[in-house]
């Protein structure tokens, strides 16, 4: 709700200018029984805010509501002033956002639902709001309507293609984000196996064969596995001592654990706490905790602070998801109740077991 409010701010505040012009210029004009129209403007505002979730169904409704508020108007014998083509100038933009993110948003076929509805509403406004002899001659209100169709429908195909490109710059760094965390946990898991086993061990040699077929998808039959203790507790605490907001550790291991499974918990602690150093504002603690149980070791890292005016790319988070579904877990990040930042992951102690065809 918070990121769709931030979103719609630059509607919101167009809109509310356009209202207070309608304001001013009717009372500046005095048109008698002028107040029927601002419960409808308002009604289709509130619709333009909500198109950015719903965008076909607001739309519809616009149409209806400029319909049946029409209606509402030519009964009650009050007039829009003619000078804005028998549209208020917030009802014009109204309308205008509507069309704009349903075309956006939606298939042609989809938001020509919208469209269609919204056109009839228009049209219909013509012949409801005045008598046909008042204001601007009816082919020039009918040209003026179609201009602002062709330009919103403009707009939002404009917008629309824009997305798409976005869209797909987007996954192809997502994939190439992939492949280096890919090509970065080879890497990582060859340097612990040749840190920590003598020359030519078989054991080593295991490890090494248990990720190619990890990386590959293939068969991984074979496991490495490392007792968990001094090694990896020791450099748990080396990746969250240093300067910055205190990180509260707590290890509880009492499984074995693979070496590809231990460099990929000593990753995920490290970036998480740096994350949270870097981008939990105000925070004053981080809670670091890593616990096996049950065949699994779980990792959790949080932080009571609050998120940071400037945004990151997210394809750490990409990294560290995809490190952790190459070894059959599961990993998820993202904001806590309390307004600070968790992130979660459990991995199996043992190597990921690929499917064979």
């Amino acid at each position: 709700m918070r990121a769709w409010a931030v979103r719609q701010w630059p509607v919101t505040v167009g809109l509310v200018v356009l209202l207070v012009g309608d304001v001013v210029s009717v009372r500046w004009r005095d048109v008698p029984g002028q107040w029927w129209v601002w419960p409808g403007a308002i009604a289709l505002c509130a619709l333009a805010l909500a198109a950015a979730r719903w965008p076909v169904g607001a739309g519809v409704v616009g149409g209806v509501l400029l319909v049946g508020w029409s209606s509402v108007l030519r009964l009650a014998g009050a007039q829009v002033v003619p000078e804005l083509g028998t549209l208020l100038a917030v009802e014009v933009g109204a309308v205008a956002v509507l069309i704009v993110v349903a075309v956006r948003r939606e298939s042609a076929v989809v938001a020509s639902a919208a469209v269609s509805s919204l056109l009839v509403g228009g049209v219909a406004a013509q012949w409801l709001r005045v008598e046909p002899s008042a204001g601007a001659p009816i082919h020039d209100r009918l040209l003026s309507a179609a201009l602002l169709l062709c330009v919103c429908v403009m707009a939002g195909r404009f917008l629309r293609n824009r997305d798409a490109e976005r869209a797909r710059a987007t996954r192809a760094a997502v994939i190439a984000a992939r492949e280096r965390e890919r090509l970065g946990l080879a890497r990582e898991l060859h340097e612990v196996v040749a840190r920590h086993t003598p020359a030519g061990d078989a054991e080593a040699q295991a490890a090494l064969r248990c990720l190619a077929a990890t990386l590959r998808g293939g068969d991984s039959g074979e496991a490495q596995r490392v007792r968990a203790g001094a090694d990896l507790v020791a450099d748990l605490k080396g990746v969250t001592q240093g300067g910055g907001t205190p990180v509260m550790l707590e290890v509880e291991l009492e499984e074995p654990v693979p070496a590809a499974v231990s460099t990929t918990v000593l990753r995920l602690v490290r970036e998480s706490v740096a994350n949270a150093r870097r981008h939990a504002a105000g925070a004053r603690r981080i809670d670091a905790k890593v616990r096996t149980g049950d065949g699994l070791i779980r990792v959790e890292v949080s932080d009571d602070g609050r998120p940071a005016a400037a945004k990151t790319s997210g394809f750490g988070l990409i990294g560290l998801r995809e490190r952790v579904h190459l070894l059959g877990g599961e990993f998820a990040a993202g904001r806590t109740p309390e307004g600070g930042w968790l992130t979660a992951a459990e991995l199996p102690l043992r190597e990921p077991e690929a499917d064979v065809p």
